[in-house]
């Protein structure tokens, strides 16, 4: 298993975000104070019914465009409401002073519950439930297969999953891996295949070799570390342009676009409104006061 975290201030917002990385599936364990998420504004992609998100809220707000939900619930999101979102995608947002998440990519064929939005949330048992809190709280090999183990008890996943989580990888997965965290640990939204090989003593072709073996074995954004780079850096831009007091400079600056010309060339590029529209559209102190919304009402969750 490969894990990296990172914690970010920025404004008045918080980002706190843990990845862990399996080769059948992938953990995101996100805490956002003031920040928000919203699958309207992120980079397109081709779709994709391969793969779907088990998202669990366990604190803060769950918005579709027909309901809300504050609280503990889960979701399992189509990988084209999620990752590589389509124009016809349903809409959902995520918010909270703070909001926590868990999230689990996993193949859709390893689902034994209906993909989509459209569904609604899934029940979970106390004891799921549990095991979640135990790996935002702890993450590791341990805690992840103990969730795992939950999902399937409650007929969420199929119970082979669980069988799958490696402890280690290989030693040069492991060494290309270290600078990665390093960067990632650091918020390092731009950083060189050239200074990745240095830092792991390693030449540029066998560094790119590997972070294309890493990015394609671990399910990451796109096919190439460039992809990935791209698809993060757009992500982190307009969440963090959500954050209060924050400006559209400082986010530039933090993500690492090199001027508000280059981030404004990027997100039309992407298809995005430009930044100061998108800030408009998802600053959290509106969204919070139900002055953006998506559609229907806030209800407590569970």
């Amino acid at each position: 298993m490969l894990v990296a975290h990172t914690d970010l201030r920025l404004g008045g917002g918080r980002l706190s975000s843990t990845i862990l990385l399996e080769r059948r599936f992938r953990v995101h364990l996100v805490e956002r104070d003031r920040v928000v998420f919203d699958n309207r504004f992120l980079p397109p992609g081709r779709r994709s019914r391969s793969f779907a998100h088990l998202y669990a809220t366990l604190e803060g707000a769950f918005e579709t465009e027909v309901a809300g939900l504050v609280g503990p619930s889960l979701h399992v999101i189509g990988e084209d409401e999620f990752d590589v979102v389509t124009p016809d995608a349903p809409r959902f947002r995520s918010h909270g002073a703070p909001v926590r998440i868990f999230e689990l990519r996993i193949r859709t064929r390893e689902l034994r519950v209906p993909v989509g939005l459209a569904h609604g949330p899934v029940p979970l048992s106390a004891e799921a439930w549990r095991a979640i809190e135990r790996v935002v709280r702890a993450p590791s090999t341990t805690s992840v297969r103990g969730v795992l183990v939950a999902l399937a008890t409650d007929g969420v996943i199929v119970p082979e999953v669980a069988a799958t989580v490696v402890a280690e990888e290989s030693a040069m997965v492991q060494r290309l891996w270290a600078p990665m965290q390093a960067r990632y640990q650091a918020f390092d939204t731009a950083p060189s295949i050239k200074g990745i090989a240095e830092d792991a003593g390693v030449s540029v072709v066998t560094a790119a070799r590997y972070l294309r073996k890493i990015v394609n074995t671990f399910g990451l954004h796109g096919s190439t570390f460039r992809d990935v780079m791209y698809v993060m850096r757009l992500r982190m831009a307009a969440m963090l342009l959500s954050a209060p007091g924050v400006t559209v400079g400082e986010v530039a600056a933090q993500v690492g676009y090199g001027s508000l010309e280059a981030m404004d060339r990027a997100f039309a590029n992407a298809g995005l409104p430009v930044p100061s529209a998108l800030q408009a559209l998802v600053g959290y102190e509106a969204v919070a006061a139900g002055a953006r919304p998506l559609g229907g009402g806030v209800t407590p969750g569970r």
